[in-house]
């Protein structure tokens, strides 16, 4: 499979917590449009030559945005992390980027794979992982090479969990879903199996249950694997997500979206602090919030003359 180069391509701008403003005082713009067009000109250097950009990254990109594979986006994204004083503490050298999640967030910097930074921007983890989850419960499943066996690994880069699942995801109320030969269970934070890899779909767990199915029928089972309700060939009801949970995530600034359909960001009393000038922006979390740039392809400007 070819990669298609004119993907949407992430780039996190980091924000770090400054508490509650209290004037209504909008700060300048955190990126110059010079600085703009050197890392955008590194992105569109590098994707157009073709150098490693995987069809993993590729497929992992579509998977985030909830994207189909040949989306029709023309666009180039950077992506970099800005603070509430509006300013980038992570420049925006970034093809992909996640929100920051237990001190560290997953990245692609240009032309690189995978890899784990800090709040400082500093690479503690990789770059070279073929895929990557998100940290949680202090481990993060791993991939070390494309279609590779999966295990997970601590901040220390230690693989604590070795390398033996077709496929695995973050851990959820300290269980962490995994899979092997088609069929799903869950291990513990110490790598053990606490519920069998016998189902045939599973789903994360959420205030000590998760839905599973094996055959036709459904259940809900807990952390150990016993039955708390089930078994029916009708899925049983997803969770309610408790919103105040995730409420709690977002703290400090708000993005809203302004003037030409930019992003900027407000305090809690409704006052513009950043004005809009993000193409994306997100929540802040760990007191960061990523914004991304979109980035014209020269043909595209060429078109405009």
């Amino acid at each position: 499979m070819t990669a298609d180069w004119r993907l949407v391509i992430p780039v996190t701008v980091l924000l770090a917590t400054a508490g509650l403003f209290s004037a209504c005082q909008t700060l300048p713009d955190a990126l110059s449009k010079k600085d703009k067009e050197m890392y955008c000109a590194r992105l569109v250097d590098y994707v157009q030559g073709n150098q490693g950009f995987t069809d993993k990254l590729e497929e992992n990109i579509a998977n985030e945005f909830g994207l189909k594979s040949g989306y029709a986006s023309r666009a180039y994204w950077v992506y970099g992390y800005i603070n509430e004083s509006g300013q980038l503490s992570i420049m925006p050298e970034f093809m992909y980027a996640d929100p920051f999640m237990m001190g560290y967030a997953r990245t692609n910097r240009i032309g690189e794979p995978t890899g784990f930074i800090d709040h400082s921007g500093k690479t503690v983890l990789g770059p070279g992982f073929a895929n990557a989850r998100r940290f949680t419960y202090g481990l993060v499943a791993v991939q070390m090479e494309r279609n590779g066996p999966w295990g997970y690994m601590n901040s220390a880069g230690e693989m604590t969990v070795p390398a033996q699942f077709d496929s695995a995801y973050e851990f959820t109320d300290s269980r962490a879903r995994v899979g092997k030969n088609g069929k799903w269970g869950f291990i513990d934070i110490k790598g053990k199996l606490a519920v069998p890899i016998k189902y045939d779909r599973a789903e994360d767990f959420y205030k000590g249950e998760a839905i599973v199915r094996r055959g036709k029928l459904w259940y809900k089972i807990d952390r150990f694997g016993k039955t708390t309700e089930g078994k029916s060939r009708k899925k049983p009801a997803a969770p309610k997500i408790d919103k105040s949970e995730a409420e709690n995530l977002y703290q400090g600034l708000v993005p809203f979206t302004g003037k030409g359909g930019k992003t900027g960001y407000k305090n809690q009393l409704g006052q513009e602090v950043i004005k809009p000038q993000f193409d994306s922006g997100d929540y802040f979390t760990e007191g960061l919030a990523r914004v991304g740039y979109v980035c014209t392809p020269p043909e595209e400007d060429d078109k405009k003359h």
